[in-house]
């Protein structure tokens, strides 16, 4: 309690520069949606993922209320974010710039968070699109997300000592993110899925998500979240029964990732 209320502080004082992403992610886990936007909103120079958060804000809202208005202004924050992380993969330069060798040398750490950053808003943009109708659209940002997330992911898994424990984490949190929604879309989205070069596989996803919510770091409580839905929200929607893994979903509720955002589970 101490530390979430510590937390919750830290969040409401607007003169103490840029929120933690600790502090970010307690703040939007715990629902408090106003509170959050006005402060990321706030905080969207300070970084990239900074403009992400911004966006997840209008995101969760929109996958609450499945308001078409809430979809649109998420997806105009996720091409923002995305805007945004592509500037700084180029080192601050133009896409003109860029041609001809402008820009600074982007450190590998940045470069993977960028990365990731595009990623999510890819990903998340193109779910918004499918809300408001555009499925082609929707299905070629998913493609464009997952060439994304590949790349990175290859990093992790085949140099992992490069990749920051940190971003280890978000890699999992991300490319289980985007198998597990790719594994929900209707049978005759994943064949034309497959037919462009990518898939969902669910138990990767629960593999990964899982890894990622076991490492301790500040992303971890998505993973986590994240897990507890399908587990308890989708899975009766899919005809599997919540009791087969009622064990599961308490060892998430008990474990340390659930325990740092108090009341989010």
């Amino acid at each position: 309690l101490k530390i979430s209320n510590s937390l919750a502080a830290m969040a409401q004082d607007c003169d103490a520069g840029p929120i933690s992403y600790d502090g970010a992610v307690e703040l939007l886990l715990s629902n408090k949606f106003d509170e959050a936007e006005a402060r990321f909103e706030k905080d969207i120079d300070a970084s990239t993922r900074h403009a992400l958060l911004f966006a997840q804000v209008a995101f969760a809202r929109t996958v609450l209320s499945m308001d078409p208005a809430d979809a649109q202004q998420a997806m105009e924050r996720c091409w923002d974010a995305n805007s945004r992380a592509v500037e700084a993969l180029r080192g601050g330069a133009s896409a003109l710039g860029s041609m001809f060798g402008g820009g600074e040398e982007v450190p590998e750490a940045q470069r993977i968070d960028s990365t990731l950053v595009s990623a999510d808003a890819h990903l998340m943009g193109a779910m918004m699109q499918m809300i408001l109708g555009s499925y082609v659209k929707g299905a070629w940002n998913i493609r464009a997300a997952w060439s994304l997330y590949s790349g990175v992911f290859a990093t992790r898994e085949e140099s992992p000592d490069i990749v920051p424990p940190h971003l280890r984490c978000i890699v999992d949190f991300g490319v289980g993110m985007f198998n597990l929604v790719v594994s929900l879309l209707p049978s005759t989205f994943l064949t034309i899925a497959q037919v462009a070069g990518f898939s969902g596989d669910r138990q990767v996803a629960m593999s990964l998500l899982q890894r990622s919510s076991d490492s301790g770091e500040f992303w971890a409580p998505f993973s986590n979240l994240l897990l507890l839905y399908f587990y308890t929200q989708l899975c009766p929607n899919l005809g599997i029964s919540a009791a087969e893994h009622a064990a599961r979903v308490d060892a998430l509720v008990a474990s340390e990732a659930a325990g740092r955002v108090p009341g989010s589970c």
